[in-house]
């Protein structure tokens, strides 16, 4: 179903202030769980680190993240202190009185949040009567040779061990805690269970098993509503994960995702569907972003193993700034097929260079969401900013999402430092036209069709935007750069973090945080 859509966006910046309420931070302690604090694994690490700054500026000492301990971690990232808040402070000073290693400090990055670490090592002797007590909550069993789902398990019930105490010595405070990824959903499950009073959170950011049938080569998007779940997690030996992580969505008081694509892929996989969605940094990529078909004979492999370009320090090839990179590049091409958010074409448009995306990428249903046409600028930022927000507060914005009357056929104006079109035609120079001529040569965001085209028609697609591409002049790709970038402030974690979730009544949440939810899988009261 097509979404309304705003007209773009140029610039947010020196444009009114958030016009709704602040959230009584004071009254509050908001914890984010996942096994990543700290610990970079994948995209999930850059996701909490780069927005670290945003809500520790905003939430103060009131925030803390929860994820596991590593020593080579600590002593490289986390700088050791006192938790200043009281709460917190018994519920470290209790655990590590019965038998458990936790770490308290502030985390080395930009923010410098608190963040709480478990030894997960230090206490693997409790994992057998954890094992029963997740039984009890939903029915799920753990196989003993599963080791990182044995580890997760001892990282969940550590995490609602520590929440029990600060609950109980939260002093009036409410408590809301965020849980990302099955590996820190068995925290949520067991604090639900026991019926801790907590408002929960769970955010997805690629459904487990989503993962293993897109690497299967399965038509996925086409097939959602037809596969036999229960059957294809079997058929893979990740029955038990995928019940750790059903269970969690449907435990959780709020369910979110990372993009609207992971909506509709969540909804058919984990059978719930998401009430709000959270935009998602991925990590950067590997030396190669995909399984190579015999990569023992793919030429730009060989090519590279001949030379030695293995990043040592001797090579001829060295490594460089990431932004310098990106900077030194005419275009990005992502045309991926199963990409949650998919960070690297929104890098491009933040540093000014156009992109290629796909309707199957978070980051390209985003882009076709929030922005009508991605080569249009001018007077209509500010309306179309509100328009957004009317979107993500309607309480407190009521804008007509149809003003302008329409967007069929409307042309923007264009600055008089347009250059004409590749074409050279007449119509479309600044001295003959007052409008700005729409045509895919000039794009910012590039959006291939890869859900409702056959592979053959979206790579005809691809090939028509990279040639449209490569015809345009030194002057218009310059052009085209200053209209990328003017896209960046859609893109500011200032504004992408503020979504419904955390602006929804607390006090509802704690009347109802003991009430009783079902599990999906077990069928058992939570």
């Amino acid at each position: 179903m097509l979404r309304g859509r705003s007209l773009s966006v140029t610039s947010l910046s020196g444009l009114p202030q958030w016009e709704v309420e602040e959230l009584p931070v004071e009254n509050l302690l908001l914890f984010e769980v996942a096994w990543e604090v700290t610990n970079k694994v994948g995209g999930i690490y850059t996701v909490i680190q780069t927005k670290a700054k945003t809500t520790a500026d905003e939430w103060g000492d009131n925030y803390f993240l929860i994820g596991p301990y590593f020593e080579h971690n600590m002593k490289t990232q986390v700088e050791q202190c006192e938790p200043a808040n009281e709460a917190v402070k018994r519920a470290v000073e209790t655990m590590n009185k019965h038998g458990c290693q936790v770490h308290f400090g502030r985390w080395l990055i930009e923010g410098s949040p608190y963040v709480v670490l478990f030894d997960i090592g230090y206490s693997a002797w409790n994992l057998d009567r954890w094992k029963g007590d997740l039984w009890e909550a939903c029915s799920v069993g753990i196989p003993y040779h599963d080791r990182e789902a044995n580890d997760m398990l001892i990282f969940g019930s550590l995490t609602a061990w520590f929440l029990k105490e600060v609950t109980d010595h939260a002093d009036g405070k409410h408590v809301i805690t965020q849980f990302h990824e099955w590996q820190a959903g068995t925290g949520l499950i067991l604090s639900r269970a026991r019926k801790l009073p907590i408002a929960t959170i769970f955010t997805t950011h690629a459904t487990l098993l989503g993962r293993y049938l897109c690497a299967a080569n399965i038509d996925f998007y086409n097939h959602l509503d037809k596969f036999n779940i229960d059957k294809e997690a079997g058929d893979r030996q990740i029955y038990h994960r995928y019940c750790m992580e059903r269970a969690s969505v449907h435990c959780a008081h709020v369910f979110t995702t990372v993009s609207e694509i992971t909506a509709i892929e969540a909804e058919h996989m984990l059978k719930r569907k998401p009430v709000e969605y959270l935009e998602e940094r991925q990590s950067l990529p590997p030396v190669t972003t995909h399984n190579m078909i015999d990569d023992s004979t793919d030429p730009i492999l060989s090519t590279i193993r001949r030379i030695g370009l293995f990043n040592n320090r001797a090579d001829r090839v060295k490594p460089m700034d990431y932004e310098e990179f990106v900077r030194g590049c005419h275009l990005g091409v992502f045309p991926s097929y199963y990409e949650p958010w998919g960070y690297t074409p929104a890098e491009c448009t933040v540093m000014g260079i156009p992109s290629v995306t796909t309707n199957l990428s978070g980051f390209g249903c985003f882009m076709q969401e929030h922005v009508a046409d991605p080569t249009a600028y001018g007077e209509y930022y500010q309306h179309a900013r509100h328009l957004t927000l009317s979107r993500a507060f309607p309480d407190k914005f009521h804008v007509d999402p149809i003003s302008p009357p329409t967007t069929e056929g409307f042309k923007y104006p264009k600055p008089s430092s347009v250059p004409p079109s590749p074409s050279g035609s007449q119509g479309s120079s600044p001295q003959s036209s007052d409008v700005e001529d729409e045509t895919d040569d000039e794009r910012c965001i590039y959006i291939v069709d890869r859900r409702f085209r056959s592979p053959d028609d979206s790579c005809n697609q691809l090939t028509k935007f990279l040639y449209g591409f490569c015809k345009q002049s030194r002057r218009q790709r310059i052009i085209q750069r200053n209209r990328t970038e003017r896209l960046s402030d859609l893109l500011d974690w200032r504004y992408l973090r503020r979504v419904r979730t955390f602006l929804i009544n607390t006090e509802d949440y704690f009347k109802n945080s003991t009430g009783l939810y079902t599990s999906a899988v077990s069928g058992h009261n939570l």
